[in-house]
């Protein structure tokens, strides 16, 4: 149970304990004064075999695309951006409205006073 707790309890952990966990010996002072300190050759090659080099494994990096994207429709700036433009497209959709509306009202009228013009002409020719 403590070699799988080391990796994140290390800090916590008492210098023997850690020297059992490890199969190896070390002082506190991190010097070694007397006898063989460290892996063994063998302990290394195995370590080595198992989990690989030495190294920091650099994160994984973000796809570009999905990071355009992120940037572009997530965070609350965005967001509020992105509801202007909404509220934008719907005033000029309601301006188009009511433009059309009164471009219709205006063709109802011109073509009802043409038809009422129209009216009266045929009225006058009916007297005459």
């Amino acid at each position: 149970e403590d070699e799988k707790d080391y990796k994140t309890l290390v800090h916590t952990l008492s210098w023997e304990r850690l020297s059992a966990i490890f199969k190896s010996k070390f002082v506190s002072d991190g010097r070694c004064r007397s006898g063989p300190a460290g892996l063994k050759e063998e302990q290394a090659r195995r370590y080595f075999e198992v989990y690989g080099m030495n190294q920091i494994t650099p994160p994984q990096k973000q796809n570009k695309w999905i990071k355009l994207l992120e940037q572009t429709f997530c965070g609350i700036f965005n967001i509020l951006l992105w509801a202007c433009v909404v509220a934008e497209v719907a005033l000029i959709a309601l301006a188009m409205s009511r433009n059309a509306a009164k471009r219709a009202q205006a063709a109802a009228l011109a073509a009802a006073a043409g038809s009422a013009e129209h009216s009266a002409q045929e009225v006058e020719g009916e007297e005459e």
